[in-house]
């Protein structure tokens, strides 16, 4: 985790105001599977997931995946839709067309799948990924795109 991420408190409460409307979202025959954590301490989020083997993040549509990188700094590998925010922070073999709900859930189940040093190896490459992902690169990468397009849109001096 990195140092430069900001305390703050996490959960399902900032889109939901209770467990139930959260669990409105999913079929009944997962209820009793679901654990709902409506608010928590940042510096908690590790603790949370460290019984996890994988990520799935089924957004159509995000921002930036926050989320996906909280999972990689975890050291999760995270299966999701190539959509912008996990298309910037995910390797290809990770990452399956957008609606493509069956072959997300079977990369997440071939990755299950695999033998233990291979999983290994990829839960590395779920750190490597999220170590780049600090305030300050992402501050300087900003900087550059702003720089680069200025530079196309002010005439030379």
């Amino acid at each position: 985790w990195s140092s430069d991420v900001c305390s703050s408190d996490l959960g399902t409460r900032g889109l939901f105001r209770s467990e139930a409307e959260v669990r409105h979202y999913f079929p009944a025959q997962l209820q009793p599977s679901l654990e709902v954590i409506p608010s928590f301490e940042a510096a908690e989020l590790p603790r949370w997931l460290a019984d996890c083997d994988a990520g799935l993040f089924p957004s159509h549509l995000e921002g930036f995946g926050i989320a996906v990188i909280e999972q990689l700094a975890a050291g999760l590998p995270v299966f999701a839709y190539d959509v912008p925010g996990p298309c910037d922070s995910l390797p290809p073999q990770w990452r399956v067309p957008r609606g493509q709900h069956r072959q997300l859930a079977d990369r997440l189940a071939a990755f299950l799948d695999q033998p233990p040093q291979q999983q290994a190896s990829q839960r590395a490459t779920a750190r490597q990924r999220a170590a780049t992902y600090t305030l300050s690169s992402l501050a300087d990468r900003w900087d550059q795109l702003y720089r680069q397009r200025l530079a196309q849109l002010l005439p030379p001096r």
